[in-house]
């Protein structure tokens, strides 16, 4: 994954920052997909849960983990 300011286009979870000199820890953000004509960008580690007009950084989407075993 790498940093980009490209907004996410497909569900799934993301990180986000501010920038890259931002102090601040960057925060899970997860892309539920198109309701109503629009992105919804809820963060699931941080107070202010409508980032769908903020500015920043994305890199995503994390990948889901495998399961033990292979499968």
């Amino acid at each position: 994954m790498r940093w980009t300011t490209e907004r996410p286009t497909k569900p799934g979870w993301y990180w986000w920052r501010a920038n890259a000199e931002s102090f601040e820890s960057p925060h899970l953000i997860d892309r539920v997909g198109d309701i109503h004509g629009g992105d919804v960008l809820y963060c699931a580690t941080c107070d202010d849960d409508h980032m769908e007009e903020r500015d920043g950084q994305w890199a995503g989407p994390i990948p889901e983990p495998e399961e033990e075993g292979g499968g």
